[in-house]
């Protein structure tokens, strides 16, 4: 009974430390992630931008003060573009922060449930060999007593057979 909570226990402990390793292997997947998907939006948006600055360039060259307040325009209209998509970029990122923040307090509690879990298993192994040496212990004095008794007896029969 008291090995199979000591296993159940360790089964549990070791479940609760493979969700451990799975966590920081999922924070460490996001995070890389994150930063893969940062840098390929900002490398795209710089060569985006590098190319509308060249296209404008181009155009501008070309086109009369009519031209340039409606190109004016569209490049504050795609600027408004610009600022939102960083804005909900920039959301994202919180949001995946605090995700993240949230799984490493995970991680910390799962630890100390560990940390705890180990600290009782630690405890009943003490326990459990307490009380199985005062069971050995008994049992020895139980043995001596009925071997004991099975001498006395013998002896009183003995005794008995003698006087009759």
């Amino acid at each position: 009974m008291i090995i199979e909570d000591e296993k159940s226990k360790k089964d549990t402990i070791d479940e609760l430390n493979i969700k451990v390793e799975n966590m920081k292997k999922e924070i460490k997947v996001t995070e890389n992630k994150i930063k893969t998907d940062k840098n390929f939006r900002v490398s795209k948006m710089k060569d985006e931008m590098l190319e509308k600055i060249k296209k404008i360039k181009d155009e501008y060259m070309g086109t009369n003060t009519e031209q340039l307040n409606t190109l004016t325009q569209m490049t504050i209209l795609q600027n408004n573009q610009l600022t939102n998509e960083l804005e909900y970029q920039s959301n994202q990122t919180e949001n995946l922060n605090m995700r993240n923040k949230i799984l490493s307090e995970s991680i910390k509690s799962i630890s100390k449930d560990i940390e705890l879990h180990q600290e009782v298993e630690k405890e009943l192994a003490k326990r459990s060999n307490t009380l199985n040496r005062l069971i050995h212990i008994e049992e020895k004095k139980k043995a001596e007593l009925v071997d004991k008794i099975n001498r006395k007896k013998a002896a009183i029969k003995s005794s008995e057979n003698d006087g009759m």
